[in-house]
């Protein structure tokens, strides 16, 4: 993810395609996010051109991004499992 120091809609006509603008933060900051070679490779263009771009250490992970989505149901599906593992496991200390 990428700090930028550009408006919304110059962040949207600037990102590469697999880039996207992700956070609205004010009239002249955005976050970036994307995959984390587009988005080294962005922040690289960007300071050349004299454009604030800082790099955010998000761990590796595209907040805020279409990738998100693609951890939902696993994520849900992980998140159910434990629910019912504790679930039972409370039953069973009171049997």
């Amino acid at each position: 993810m990428i700090d930028a120091g550009m408006t919304w809609e110059e962040a949207q006509g600037r990102c590469p395609d697999d880039v996207i603008a992700a956070c609205h933060n004010s009239l002249d900051n955005v976050t970036v996010s994307g995959p984390a070679d587009s988005v080294a490779g962005f922040v690289a263009d960007l300071q050349k051109q004299g454009v604030f771009a800082k790099p955010v250490n998000s761990g590796g992970v595209a907040f805020h991004s279409p990738f998100m989505s693609l951890a939902a149901t696993p994520f849900k599906q992980r998140l159910l499992q434990v629910h019912l593992h504790r679930s039972v496991t409370q039953c069973n200390l009171f049997v």
